[in-house]
């Protein structure tokens, strides 16, 4: 989706498509496919910082995806959902960081940063 489109779309629009990125990037991290997954990852940011844009009720739309059955989409919602509910994104990360493999390590570093003050909002 290029940047007009976003600006175009409806932020529920933007939400479904980065639910969809979300469960790439996942599956191509998994496949080894570092390169499909960059690419995923960078059109999230992307519609992430539309979301940001459009304020506080948009960026609220990716809460419901903390509880999708896809622990990537489930990750990749709780990332931003730190910054402005953090009481609801730090035990999804918590659950996720008990696996093992990318998944676990991911949300493990990515709760450790977020307490340290490292982790850097990209909204």
């Amino acid at each position: 989706m290029k940047k007009t489109e976003m600006r175009n779309a409806s932020s529920e629009e933007l939400v479904q498509r980065y639910e969809e990125l979300a469960a790439e990037r996942g599956a191509e991290i998994e496949h080894g496919s570092a390169k499909a997954a960059n690419r995923a990852f960078q059109e999230e940011t992307t519609i992430k910082r539309e979301l940001g844009r459009r304020g506080a009720a948009s960026l609220g739309l990716l809460l419901p995806l903390l509880r999708s059955t896809d622990p990537w989409v489930r990750m990749d919602a709780a990332v931003p959902a730190l910054f402005f509910a953090s009481q609801e994104a730090v035990p999804v990360l918590e659950e996720l960081g008990l696996r093992g493999r990318a998944l676990g390590i991911t949300a493990k570093i990515t709760l450790q940063q977020w307490r340290s003050g490292e982790l850097g909002r990209s909204f």
